[in-house]
């Protein structure tokens, strides 16, 4: 994943050719990534998956895999989505203008959050918190579940707001603590 955010970082800079770019900061950025996944590089990985494997998840589904918590996460997950879409329209912007005009939207919020001028409300703190919450459980819910398939929805469905607040509000940090 580290290596994913140094990508992230640089590769755009060099479509922008136009753009000037310090180089020294770019380093840092990769050396820093580098150490902080050095210690991965060390770890015994087919010795880590074998002991997991050994692990015993029948007690893991009987105490995570029930219908109460997965239509919490399901609700949460909904209620965070409309949260986010509730403080998009508090911000001024529409939904219509959201979907059709993305880029131009997403300019105008972080211009706005830059220039400290979002109107920071209950909705965006609310959204916050259920964000992170809908996260914890969507990872118990994905740790208990037998199918792939399923897995990767409630995967998908767990990182869902994270990515609209990213695409939206042009703030990554938020998928990148939930993605950790």
């Amino acid at each position: 994943i580290s290596i994913f955010w140094f990508g992230y970082s640089f590769f755009p800079l060099i479509g922008l050719y136009t753009v000037p770019v310090n180089v020294f900061p770019v380093i840092y950025i990769f050396a820093a990534i580098f150490l902080f996944a050095l210690p991965a590089y060390f770890i015994n990985w087919n010795l880590a998956r074998a002991k997991n494997s050994l692990k015993a998840k029948m007690q893991l589904q009987y105490e995570f895999h029930t219908d109460f918590l997965m239509k919490t996460f399901y609700a949460i997950q909904i209620l965070v989505v409309v949260i986010i879409l509730l403080d998009i329209m508090a911000q001024g912007f529409s939904i219509r203008d959201v979907v059709f005009n993305l880029m131009e939207i997403s300019s105008q919020y972080i211009a706005l959050r830059y220039s400290n001028e979002v109107n920071i409300s209950i909705l965006s703190r609310m959204g916050t918190v259920f964000n992170y919450v809908g996260v914890m459980l969507g990872g118990l819910v994905f740790s208990t579940t037998n199918r792939q398939v399923k897995k990767y929805f409630i995967l998908l469905l767990t990182l869902f707001p994270s990515v609209i607040i990213m695409f939206v509000q042009g703030a990554k940090g938020t998928l990148f603590l939930c993605a950790v």
